[in-house]
């Protein structure tokens, strides 16, 4: 019988559906961990879960920081060639298959002393994900090298700070290698590198499989089969390995400081009709502790009680800065912990204009921090430490890499609980011995965009400050030539300078506060003048450069066209016809559209034929299916345009032809790349 459900009351069931089944709070104990080590040292950690989906993974001691005697790069090579095909899955249709048959999602991202790859899945699939990560590696140099070009055109640059940070902090050793592949390196990096490299370092006792949701006797069963050493590629073809293999590198980090400059204009990024603010970046770090650290969680609560975000991010404990410094644009602490040593760290951004200001703001933040911090303060910090900690611990990929990597680090799994009691222990006693411990360090220093060397602030200035910071903290603490004047002058005096204070702040001092406003308000009128002008004159510039171009474009055109001119006359005079008629243009685009796959008909100098070539060389056509005619080296341009407009309706190029039909300009191609649409038509016209 047909049952209107819009008239069915929400007590009664729906016709039809089974009936709900709850399970019960005591089916499931959360962080309850499995933890087995393996004859081979592999390590398999579990912890149960609610709902038909589970996270697996493998997360392996390895990464930037052991690349001694290696190519710089090795590491984020095998990170971009992690699920690019498998022996099982040898192409990426296949392995897209077995990802849409089991609803998983899956990744592979490496830090300096970690590899992590994971996955999300149906708990049934869950054993196809494992096998998939245990022989993941192909071929990846493009995507490195896009990669590398994409990272450095962005505004958001906080991955190249982060990087340059460790550089500067840790010179030449260990985690101060470079995360990312110098791009002269992408081509010295081979086969052969990154297979040694895996050899060294993707030992069984370096790995931890862990599973979120997961039964544990089979996870333990799948890891004993998949994770054996005499399966690797390597071991059944040492050819694969370099000649002389380097020796696995146990070296500690060191800590030297130091500083990294790196100089560039970046006022290119802000111009558009939605223009990104042309920024100057600096960064200043400490060493602070590694994870095993007994000041490890006094360090976390330190960096949740600096806080810190973008100019137009919601609050937080670090939000005060930008209503007294409403010039800076950003300010984020961050605290990069590993196994024996880390890097404390404020992020700023702000105008090249102002930012000498902003290095003397930052290092101001941290020279405080020894005077220790307020009792509300610091109880909000640790309230939004604990609360931040058991909220990432609600997602299930979150709960795998806490797991895998406490496994990997500890050896074994420090439940929230016994975080959340380290971290009401925290006293303001521990935040000023923390802050000592890390300024009696030489400072690391980055600075990048439109700024020079004695912007950011030299390492002589930087101690000095340190220095007169540490002489009058000294003296407030001792506080005894506070009494040796009241001694020597009386308490006359003393009263005397009491009743002028009253009188001060009665008369004066409003007085006084209204000229300082009043000053204050006309320098930030000031500055906002002059930054509306700078933008006004690099736009003016712009424009005229762009109008230049267009002129001498123009000139030349005609140029052509009059020497065109010219022919005609000397062949109609000559008694000689012209060859090239309107038909025969249009025969000429009619037989070049039908000859290949994929034609573009481009101007070498046009910006937008440009973008439409590149989002086709993506997908690396061979030339016999894939043509270019760049009409301003042709001398009849003209006509080939006429012929265009009478064909696809429009003059203009780009024009891109695919399987004989017109799909657009420009912005049709960057639209049917990004929705999927141009990879289809290519494969239709068998380009691909």
């Amino acid at each position: 019988n047909f049952v209107d459900i819009n008239n069915l009351s929400l007590r009664e069931p729906v016709p039809g559906l089974s009936e709900a089944k709850y399970l019960k709070q005591t089916d499931v104990k959360p962080f309850n961990t499995k933890l087995t080590v393996l004859e081979n040292g592999l390590k398999v950690a579990t912890e149960p879960h609610y709902g038909m989906y589970c996270t697996v993974g493998v997360a392996i001691d390895a990464g930037s920081r052991y690349e001694v005697g290696y190519p710089f790069g090795t590491s984020h090579f095998i990170e971009k060639l992690a699920f690019s095909g498998t022996p099982s899955y040898p192409s990426k249709e296949d392995l897209f298959r077995l990802l849409e048959r089991r609803g998983a999602l899956i990744d592979c991202q490496s830090t300096k002393d970690t590899f992590i790859y994971a996955s999300s899945c149906q708990i049934d699939g869950f054993p196809d994900i494992i096998k998939l990560i245990a022989d993941s590696i192909e071929d990846a140099r493009l995507i490195i090298d896009f990669e590398n070009k994409d990272m450095n055109s962005k505004p958001e640059c906080e991955p190249l700070l982060t990087d340059w940070i460790h550089a500067a902090a840790y010179n030449s050793n260990t985690l101060g290698f470079t995360k990312y592949c110098p791009e002269e390196n992408i081509t010295n990096i081979t086969q052969e590198h990154i297979y040694t490299f895996m050899k060294q370092y993707y030992k069984p006792n370096r790995i931890v499989v862990a599973g979120i949701g997961v039964d544990h006797d089979a996870l333990v069963s799948l890891s004993r089969e998949l994770f054996n050493d005499s399966k690797t590629a390597w071991t059944e073809d040492p050819s694969l390995l370099l000649e002389k293999i380097p020796p696995v590198d146990d070296s500690l980090a060191q800590y030297t400081g130091g500083e990294k400059l790196v100089a560039k204009d970046l006022s290119c990024m802000a111009l558009g009709p939605t223009p990104y603010p042309n920024l100057a970046h600096f960064v200043l770090g400490f060493e602070s502790c590694g994870y095993l650290d007994d000041d490890f969680v006094a360090f976390c609560v330190l960096q949740s009680l600096m806080g810190g975000g973008g100019s137009f991010s919601a609050g937080g404990p670090g939000k005060g800065m930008y209503t007294r410094h409403h010039w800076m644009y950003n300010a984020t602490a961050y605290n990069h912990a590993y196994k024996e040593s880390g890097i404390f760290s404020i992020q700023a951004s702000s105008d090249p204009s102002r930012i000498d200001e902003t290095v003397r703001v930052i290092l101001e933040q941290f020279l405080r921090l020894p005077e220790g911090a307020e009792k509300e303060e610091l109880s909000r910090a640790k309230t939004q430490l604990k609360s931040q900690l058991m909220m990432n611990l609600e997602v299930r990929p979150v709960m795998f890499e806490d797991l895998a990597r406490q496994i990997l680090g500890h050896g074994y799994r420090r439940k929230p609980s016994e975080y959340i009691e380290k971290i009401d222990l925290i006293t303001n006693k521990d935040i000023k011995r923390i802050a000592e411990r890390m300024l009696s360090k030489r400072p690391s220093v980055v600075g990048y965009g439109d700024i020079k060397s004695s912007d950011v602030a030299c390492f002589r200035v930087i101690d000095s400050e340190k220095e007169a910071h540490r002489k009058c903290r000294r003296s407030r603490k001792s506080g005894t030539e506070f009494l040796n004047i009241l001694e020597e002058y009386g308490w006359l005096i003393l009263g005397t300078l009491i009743v002028f204070y009253f009188i001060y702040k009665r008369f004066i001092s409003s007085f006084v506060q209204d000229i300082q406003q009043r000053k204050e308000l006309e320098r930030r009128k000031k500055f906002d003048t002059e930054i509306q002008e700078a933008y006004n004159d690099r736009i003016r510039i712009a424009r005229e450069r762009a109008q230049q171009e267009l002129d001498n474009k123009v000139v030349e055109a005609n140029k052509r066209s009059k020497i065109k001119k010219q022919d005609i006359m000397e062949k109609a005079s000559s008694g000689t016809s012209e060859v090239s008629t309107d038909t025969d243009a249009y025969a000429f685009v009619t037989q070049l559209v039908n000859s290949a796959p994929v034609v573009v008909f481009s101007k070498t100098y046009c910006p937008y034929c440009k973008k439409a070539k590149q989002a086709l060389s993506t997908f690396r056509m061979s030339n016999d299916l894939y043509k270019i005619i760049e009409l301003n080296e042709r001398e009849d341009c003209d006509k080939i345009q006429d012929a265009l407009l009478q064909i696809t309706g429009a003059r203009s190029v780009p024009r891109v032809f695919i399987g004989g039909k017109c799909i657009g300009g420009c912005d049709d191609t960057m639209s049917a790349q990004r929705d999927g649409r141009l990879d289809k038509l290519l494969k239709e016209a068998g380009a691909i």
